[in-house]
């Protein structure tokens, strides 16, 4: 999995490559030590790049999942306006 940027915010890591102003979100992590959160509220922007997407291009051949480390106890996840593409498995692996 290879990642351009890592942004924290709310004790979560996104991990997003970007074009231009745009970002997307490859994948979340857990801060060490931080509870897994039942709301999971995605920033419209990380370290100034605007979130317009949430997956991974081929991720089906790459078993990458954007929510799976904090899939297990989270009930709810809020996408800003922003978000306009979802790629294949963004919302996979959630119970």
């Amino acid at each position: 999995m290879i990642m351009d940027k890592k942004a924290t915010v709310d004790n979560l890591q996104y991990y997003y490559d970007t074009v231009g102003e745009y970002a997307r979100i490859n994948y979340i992590m857990i801060e060490d030590d931080a509870d897994i959160p039942e709301v999971i509220i995605i920033p419209e922007e990380l370290d100034g790049y605007l979130v317009v997407a949430i997956g991974n291009e081929g991720s089906r051949e790459t078993e990458v999942y954007t929510f799976e480390q904090v899939a297990t106890g989270l009930k709810e996840i809020v996408v800003p306006d922003t978000v306009v593409k979802l790629y294949f498995g963004a919302f996979s692996h959630l119970y």
